[in-house]
C-alpha cells in the first residue's frame, strides 16, 4: 500500500522552506528533522526541526463536513477533516555557544518575520490535504515541561532550544459518501 504525502514531514519542510532563506550566507549550513538524540553532528552549523507532540486543535474540531459535489440527484461530502496543532522544537548545533547563539537568534527572526506558511512555501504534504496557510507561533515552555522534554534523550545535554506550534493543520478525511438526493411531494 503506497502512502500519501505525509502532512507531518510537509510541515516540517515547510519550516525548513521559511528558514532557508535567513542563512544562505552560511556555509555547510544544513537542516534536520532528527530528535536531538539522532541529530548528525559532523556538519559544522546545523538547525535540527524536530516534531515532538501532536494534538487535535481544540478551537476547530467541530467543522463538520465537506461539501465534495453537488448536483440535482445526489451530493458527494467528505467526513470532516482532521485538524491539528503541532508542536516544533528548534535546536542549533554549532562548534561553538556564540555560533549556536546566533543560529537559533537567527531562527527567532525568520520565525517572527513570517509567522504564516502560505505560498510558495506550502510543501506537497500540506496542499494535498487542502492547507492554504498555517501560523507559525512561539509557545513557551516551563523549565519543568523543558525537564521532562529534555530527559527523554538521556544521553544528551540540555541545548537551548526554541518551540513553535503550527495552527491549524488540515489533514482530509478518507470517509467519502455519495447522498441522493429526495424529492418532496407538496
Amino acid at each position: 500500500m503506497a502512502l500519501a504525502s505525509s502532512v507531518f514531514k510537509g510541515a516540517a519542510e515547510a519550516l525548513k522552506k521559511v528558514l532557508e532563506p535567513g542563512f544562505v550566507d552560511v556555509p555547510a549550513f544544513s537542516f534536520q528533522f532528527e530528535s536531538p538524540a539522532d541529530v548528525d553532528l559532523t556538519t559544522p552549523d546545523a538547525v535540527s526541526i524536530f516534531l515532538y507532540s501532536v494534538s487535535p486543535n481544540q478551537f476547530l474540531r467541530n467543522t463538520g463536513p465537506s461539501i465534495l459535489s453537488r448536483n440535482p440527484n445526489s451530493v458527494e461530502m467528505r467526513a470532516q477533516d482532521v485538524l491539528l496543532d503541532l508542536y516544533f522544537m528548534i535546536t542549533a548545533y554549532a562548534q561553538t555557544k556564540d555560533s549556536e547563539f546566533a543560529i537559533l537568534e537567527r531562527v527567532i527572526q525568520m520565525l517572527h518575520d513570517y509567522p504564516l506558511i502560505e505560498g510558495v512555501s506550502l510543501t506537497t504534504g500540506l496542499v494535498e490535504n487542502e492547507n492554504t496557510h498555517v501560523r507559525i507561533e512561539p509557545i513557551n515552555l516551563s523549565m519543568d515541561d523543558l525537564n521532562k522534554l529534555w530527559s527523554i534523550f538521556p544521553q544528551k545535554s540540555y541545548r537551548l532550544s526554541m518551540f513553535y506550534q503550527l495552527t491549524p493543520v488540515r489533514m482530509k478525511s478518507s470517509l467519502v459518501s455519495t447522498f441522493k438526493a429526495t424529492s418532496s411531494v407538496g
